[in-house]
């Protein structure tokens, strides 16, 4: 119907029809980006929201909603081209780089240290965490003791 959902054309109707027809196949989608981008719910349809806005906002819909989405997902050919993969590829570019940096500064030394990755929102963090942190000193002498070592 528009950018981001096509009907009106091969075969689908057009106006009040295929919007019946929409709502029929893809309603969930449809009534998903009604609500999170207009607070309105297919039941307003008629009254609240009329049929004519309801088409108008169809054929404006992002190619990234929900309806979209449902009826032609993105590509991966769309995905580089909207740049989703940018990021991960920064990050992997800034973990060549740092570890280049760390390897040159380190040339001839017995120590290799390794460079940490940066972080990736989307993985979990590579770090370990032994015990629950520091033991207050008010508890320590319980702890020494339950462990067999005794103070002299």
């Amino acid at each position: 119907m528009g950018r981001g959902v096509s009907g009106g054309r091969g075969g689908n109707a057009g106006g009040i029809a295929g919007l019946v027809q929409l709502i029929d196949e893809h309603g969930a989608a449809l009534e998903y980006d009604l609500l999170t981008m207009t607070r309105y719910q297919l039941r307003d349809v008629g009254g609240a929201l009329p049929w004519g806005a309801l088409l108008h906002f169809v054929s404006h819909l992002p190619r990234t909603s929900a309806l979209s989405q449902e009826i032609r997902p993105i590509s991966e050919e769309e995905r580089w081209a909207r740049g989703d993969y940018t990021a991960a590829i920064l990050a992997d570019l800034f973990d060549v780089v740092v570890s280049g940096f760390i390897a040159i500064g380190n040339r001839g030394s017995r120590r290799k240290p390794h460079a940490k990755p940066y972080p990736r929102p989307w993985m979990k963090p590579q770090t370990r965490h032994v015990g629950k942190g520091a033991i207050p000193i008010k508890d320590f002498e319980r702890w020494w003791n339950s462990h067999g070592k005794q103070r002299n």
